[in-house]
């Protein structure tokens, strides 16, 4: 079906370019300047059809002159916009097309050395041309038929002037006007029942391996279905095999890829039945075919990992222990499958997965949540269950984040949990069980008041750092041995603040309150070696006391 098809609405946003060119040539090196005029588009936002929303935001009158050589268009001026794309049904897909509908034109502008570049909001090249062909009323295609990712997705376009190219003085103070336009489409997509063809596989007999049934290995997803519905066997000469995926780990790197991994034309998938990964591990990609069936049940490792268009998983199998990294980097998920009752692992799960709405239910059991979410950006944590033991780096730059769940007596590491968390306004308590917090609220900067610390925390290393707003800090337990960097930069941290460890090496009070202003008394043991060491390149701001424990 064509992408064409299905047309929904294009609006046109008017940003008025009024491009000026001065050329300079000194000791053959060709410098430019130039103003880009952007008028009446500061804020636009239009709704294209019952989905997709696109937002225009630049500044009223841009003006930008004296530019280094025009070598690489990093800085140069530019005008950026977004597209939010709200379909949560896999059955729509949506394109985008980026048009420059030109008003008017120099000849002189007409060179190919007079470029644009439209680039993604992490700096990747969508598309790029150049002016060669432009004329006055001429329509200018940027790019079309590009697959809409779920969420919001920034854009920049820009429009600049080659110095490696450009030779043409007569270019100076012309100039070119028009606006930019955007046309989202959208395709109706039908299920695909999925076939060996849609794969690279490989096939293993049960009489040349130690399983007792015959096993299609799925090593790489190679069709372009969207929605795409996996049995639980494929026939293939008459004969029924077992399906099962691919984990692939480069033993240098340890990347691992999935049978999916980076694919960027899944929507939508329907698992099979039951779920068996056959792994392997090499240190040369190249490597990379199966060679031997090792099979791991109930595992769903790096399975989908880097998915960007992927938006919904029907069903999780029931039995699965395993979902290691499954949809890490699956930028479109919006709304995460329930998370069957057998799982115990969830290290690096939604990782990276910006446009889910709302984390899922955790189910009791799970034991590792190491950066399970990580920079995801809903705001409301789930709830933790007390089975839970690793929370390292689990909200990790889920800078929408505003209130901590309640951390349950059985975690032992929060290395990284709230890192860079710069909502979080309300810490949880950190219960008794717990004894590392390296780095754990680290550039938290709306957090006001620290949590009381649990009684077998040994490491304080930088917990608090950068946290801008922190005030009021909670004793510190007598088990801590290294508090470096714990507070520092914590520009508003101020009173009294009991240290009950008698045991801090002048090492692990290095760095301490540094970058702090405000007045801070610090309590600590008479007659320690935490006393001794504590005082060792302490800012002005900070006073030692001691206490007899």
């Amino acid at each position: 079906m064509s992408k064409l098809n299905n047309f929904i609405k294009s609006r046109v946003f008017i940003i008025t370019l009024t491009l000026t060119f001065i050329a300079l040539i000194i000791a053959g090196v060709t410098y430019a300047w130039f103003t880009w005029t952007s008028t009446d588009n500061t804020n636009i936002t239009m709704q294209i059809g019952e989905s997709t929303i696109v937002t225009f935001t630049g500044g009223n009158a841009i003006n930008v002159n004296n530019l280094t050589p025009v070598y690489s268009y990093t800085n140069e001026p530019s005008t950026t916009f977004s597209l939010t794309n709200n379909n949560a049904d896999a059955t729509k897909i949506f394109y985008y097309n980026v048009y420059l509908d030109i008003t008017s034109i120099a000849n002189e502008l007409i060179s190919p050395s007079l470029k644009f570049v439209l680039l993604d909001g992490s700096n990747n090249v969508v598309d790029q041309g150049n002016f060669s062909t432009a004329s006055n009323g001429y329509t200018l295609t940027i790019t079309e038929d590009q697959t809409l990712p779920n969420g919001t997705s920034s854009y920049t376009f820009i429009i600049y002037l080659d110095g490696n190219e450009y030779s043409n003085p007569n270019m100076m103070n012309k100039s070119l006007t028009g606006s930019l336009r955007v046309v989202v489409n959208r395709e109706e997509v039908e299920r695909h029942l999925a076939t060996p063809i849609d794969f690279e596989y490989t096939l293993f007999d049960n009489e040349d391996t130690d399983y007792d049934d015959d096993y299609i290995v799925l090593t790489s997803y190679i069709a372009n279905y969207p929605i795409l519905d996996i049995p639980n066997t494929f026939v293939i000469n008459g004969r029924e095999y077992k399906v099962a995926f691919y984990n692939f780990t480069n033993s240098n790197t340890y990347r691992s890829r999935g049978t999916f991994t980076n694919d960027n034309k899944i929507y939508e998938v329907t698992l099979p039945d039951e779920m068996a990964i056959s792994f392997k591990s090499s240190p040369n990609n190249s490597d990379y075919t199966p060679d031997a069936l090792n099979l791991t049940y109930n595992t769903m490792n790096n399975l989908f990992e880097g998915c960007t268009n992927l938006v919904s998983i029907k069903e999780i199998p029931s039995g699965v222990t395993n979902m290691s990294a499954a949809f890490k980097n699956c930028t479109s998920l919006v709304n995460s499958p329930i998370i069957p009752s057998s799982v115990t692992n969830m290290n690096s799960t939604f990782s990276g997965c910006s446009s889910l709405v709302s984390a899922p239910v955790i189910p009791n059991g799970v034991t590792n949540l190491g950066y399970t979410f990580y920079g995801c950006t809903f705001s409301n944590a789930p709830t933790i269950p007390n089975s839970v033991t690793n929370m390292y780096g689990t909200f990790s730059g889920c800078t929408s984040l505003v209130n901590a769940p309640t951390i349950p007596n059985g975690v032992t590491n929060m290395n990284l949990t709230f890192y860079n968390c710069t909502s979080l306004v309300n810490a949880p308590a950190i219960p008794d069980s717990v004894t590392s917090l390296r780095s754990t609220f680290e550039g938290c900067t709306s957090l006001v008041n620290a949590p009381t610390i649990g009684t077998s925390v040994t490491d304080m290393y930088g917990t608090f750092s950068g946290c801008t707003s922190l005030v009021n800090a909670s004793g510190i337990p007598s088990s801590v041995t290294n508090m470096n960097s714990t507070f520092s930069g914590c520009t508003n941290l101020t009173g009294t603040i009991r240290i009950n460890s008698s045991t801090i090496s002048s090492y692990s009070a290095v760095n301490l309150f540094r970058d702090t202003v405000k007045p801070i008394t610090v309590e600590v043991p008479a007659g320690s070696t935490t006393y001794t060491n504590i005082q060792n390149g302490l800012p002005a701001n900070v006073t030692v006391t001691t206490f007899t424990p």
